[in-house]
């Protein structure tokens, strides 16, 4: 068992403070969870992944791999003019994300090598197949080995070429991986970018090969919190996964990146229906968390322990948030705000015209709002999300889209979204324009079913999405013109300066005019004169704030987290520590008083006269300080210091009891300024801090 101390230097090293309790729990309760000794650093050996999938799973892999090259072969051959540019255009790298549709065939192993989700980021998940030789690592520490050799992922038993079959898993591969780091500004990557370019910003996941070549017996390994180390990269081995199961293997990619970027095992408590619990959960209908065991569920997601009986209310976002950045919305939030849609084709003879976008759902109560103008008719909507590989089982999207279609007033006029893991998204759904006008839709993630039974709820219903509006043109909106405006000036700060902002409350639209400035712009300048003179001469002040803090000192070393006393020692004497003792410590508190002007002006060379009372300190009670006058900074502050004292003996004559709190009190009675007056009751004249022992 591990102790109390041993709990908090591992809890501390992985990044898992405060919770020594559910650290606890989970090295207790999960097998595949354990404890490097030399770096008190938590290593997951994901046993319970290792999975024989069955030979139809098998089968529907082989199929749908063979179908992405038996379609780059038919498509060459009875293409023509228009048709083979067109889908030449979707079979190239710089395509694969494209939400609804399948994956690019035909691609070569140096494009299958360079694919890249979200290149612009700074931000890397590699995904590495090609074979890797660790030297030097921490793996190779805990496996005492010098070397380890991972072999390049293979499935035909000759590791020195890919051929189709292996080309098409590893697209598949990434592409499901890249759709659950979707909503993070992280690029999910086959191309190796070398180790020191991962350096904090990066990690890498090695797949190749078989655990027993080397580790043990599992499905994956990996350090938990080592994002950003290239000496700690994660293990996923496919010969232990189906083996070479594509959906297997992704899953176990995903988990795998998840335990280096902070997260633990989603299992189950005890509970009458699984008396013993379990440390992976399966999931219930058709969802499974991704720190469980996804292999057998068509829709896997991060999770926050919302299902019953979770052992881990981690919010796996928030905790993988901790890493890596939010992507940021693209569209407008709301009617008022939305993005206007521009048609990208039209049909003369039926007069219609279809318009689409493209975006990311990255945040769980996020909706993008889109605006476009049509004729009385019939419209369609159409929702895509990311493409299965192959059908049914082997479904990708963490994304079950729901579009609301509304009117000009933002009258509801239908909402969709099908039921059932086969349609994540939305296929053609209809409804009738009733007038000419400006219309709005909506892209939203949804759940199914009950989160606590049987299904999911829209927490992690995120990822890319294509909407498309196929409506009846011959309607020209009005323009609408950008309109937005400054804020006032704020108040004059410590520097004497003030700032506005631009705000706009609705965007151009329809070839409007565009705002003077940018959404969220911001000029500032001095406030020479009246305002900063206004702010200033204003004759009531007060104080704004009291913060009080427990600061530490040693006066042998002068090793300290504040600063020695200046002010309050109150003809106290601090004793140098005799030769050959311990460093004496000390302790004493401080407050930081800030005075500003009632409009908000921070006033220097005031005087503010305090106090400390009712200072009890493990109940030992030494003696307050006499009042003290000082003069505030520029900044409007001054520093009022305590007596100090012995933070590391107990009283002989009242000895400190265990678990003794302590206090410091700091009251303001007066400030000094010609021409000022103290308005009492606006400010906070005393504050008290109160802490644990000495």
């Amino acid at each position: 068992m591990l102790g109390h101390e041993q709990l908090g230097r591992i809890s501390s090293r992985t990044g898992l403070k405060g919770d020594i309790t559910t650290l606890a729990a989970h090295l207790d309760e999960d097998d595949d969870l354990g404890v490097e000794p030399a770096t008190h650093s938590l290593i997951y050996s994901c046993g319970c992944l290792v999975a024989q999938a069955t030979e139809q799973q098998q089968a529907a892999a082989r199929a749908a791999a063979d179908g992405v090259a038996a379609a780059a072969a038919q498509q060459h051959a009875h293409s023509h003019g228009w048709q083979q540019q067109q889908r030449r255009a979707q079979n190239t790298p710089a395509a694969a994300l494209m939400p609804g549709v399948p994956d690019p065939t035909g691609l070569t192993a140096a494009e299958v090598f360079s694919l890249s989700s979200r290149p612009q980021s700074k931000y890397k998940l590699v995904l590495d197949f090609d074979g890797n030789t660790l030297i030097g690592g921490a793996w190779n520490s805990v496996k005492k080995t010098d070397k380890i050799v991972t072999p390049p992922y293979d499935k035909d038993g000759d590791n020195s070429t890919f051929n189709a079959e292996e080309l098409a898993d590893i697209v598949a591969i990434w592409r499901a991986v890249a759709e659950d780091f979707a909503p993070f500004d992280v690029d999910v990557t086959t191309a190796d970018p070398g180790d020191a370019a991962l350096t904090g910003v990066g990690q890498k996941a090695i797949i190749g090969g078989d655990s027993t070549d080397w580790y043990g017996v599992a499905g994956g390994i990996a350090f938990v919190n080592s994002f950003g180390r290239p000496d700690l990269p994660c293990f996923i081995f496919p010969r232990s996964l189906g083996p070479n199961n594509p959906k297997f293997i992704w899953e176990a990619v995903s988990h795998e990146l998840g335990h280096t970027l902070g997260l633990l095992h989603d299992g189950v408590l005890p509970n009458p229906a699984m008396p013993s619990g379990t440390a992976y959960y399966s999931g219930q209908g058709v969802w499974a968390p991704l720190m469980g065991i996804p292999y057998y569920a068509e829709v896997t997601t991060w999770d926050a322990g919302e299902y019953s009986f979770s052992n881990n209310n981690q919010d796996d976002l928030a905790t993988i948030g901790k890493f890596l950045p939010r992507a940021p919305a693209q569209f407008g939030s709301s009617v008022s705000t939305a993005s206007p849609l521009t048609a990208t084709s039209s049909s003369s003879p039926s007069e219609t015209a279809t318009a689409t976008a493209s975006g990311v759902l990255s945040s769980s109560n996020q909706t993008d709002f889109f605006s476009f103008a049509a004729a009385a008719g019939p419209a369609s909507i159409t929702v895509a999300v990311t493409a299965p590989f192959g059908v049914g089982y082997y479904g990708r999207s963490n994304l079950n889209a729901v579009s609301t279609v509304f009117d000009a007033t933002g009258a509801v006029l239908a909402t969709f979204n099908p039921p059932g893991p086969e349609n994540m998204g939305i296929a053609a759904a209809n409804v009738t324009i009733p007038s000419s006008g400006v219309y709005y839709v909506s892209v939203a993630g949804s759940g199914e079913g009950n989160v606590s039974i049987d299904g999911y709820s829209s927490y992690a219903s995120l990822g890319r999405y294509s909407v498309s509006v196929t409506y009846a043109s011959g309607f020209t909106p009005p323009a609408v013109d950008c309109v937005g405006a400054w804020s006032s000036w704020s108040v004059c700060n410590a520097s004497c300066n003030q700032t506005m902002t631009f705000r706009i409350t609705r965007p151009a639209a329809n070839g409007g005019g565009a705002c003077v400035s940018a959404d969220g712009s911001v000029r500032s300048q001095p406030c020479s004169g009246g305002a900063c003179l206004a702010a200033i001469d204003d004759p009531i002040v007060i104080i704004a704030d009291i913060t009080i803090s427990r600061e530490t000192f040693n006066m042998s070393t002068n090793s300290t987290n504040g600063t020695a006393p200046a002010n309050g020692t109150n003809n106290t004497t601090v004793r140098a520590n005799p030769l050959g003792s311990a460093p004496p410590q000390y302790a004493f508190c401080k407050a930081v008083v800030t005075l500003k002007t009632k409009a908000g002006a921070r006033l220097a060379k005031a005087k503010i006269s305090g106090s400390w009372s009712d200072i009890d300190v493990a109940r030992s009670k030494p003696t307050a300080a006499a009042p003290i006058s000082l003069q505030t900074r520029p900044s409007g502050q001054v520093v009022f210091k305590s007596r100090p004292w012995r933070a590391d003996l107990q009283s002989p004559q009242q000895p400190a009891q265990n678990g003794a709190i302590s206090t410091c009190v700091f009251t303001v009675s007066r400030v000094d300024f010609p021409g000022k007056t103290l308005d009492r009751a606006a400010s906070v004249l005393t504050q008290k801090l109160t802490f644990d022992g000495r």
